[in-house]
């Protein structure tokens, strides 16, 4: 079964390195915002952490609640993996 990856949305420029071009950044997503489901990477989670202001980050072309409204996308465990096993050495 194939898996299904969220991708980052924010709007990213490959001359500043940063997020205000029409190209959407592509990477995995680890953030999505609940209600619009809009979805932004580690990186660009952080930048709005840091730059957002009046409870606001743009992304894409909307601007969105933040931090209100935005969730951790928790890695799927897969279900058929094998069990873990953890070696444990006795020396005598």
């Amino acid at each position: 079964m194939d898996e299904i990856v969220v991708e980052c949305v924010q709007l990213v420029s490959p001359d500043d390195d940063c997020c205000a071009s029409p190209d959407p950044c592509g990477m995995p997503a680890t953030w999505v915002h609940r209600f619009s489901g809009a979805a932004l990477c580690d990186l660009h989670e952080q930048n709005a952490r840091e730059f957002s202001s009046g409870g606001e980050w743009r992304v894409g072309e909307v601007n969105l609640s933040y931090p209100d409204g935005w969730e951790s996308i928790a890695p799927a465990v897969a279900q058929d993996a094998a069990p873990a096993f953890e070696v444990v050495r006795f020396d005598s």
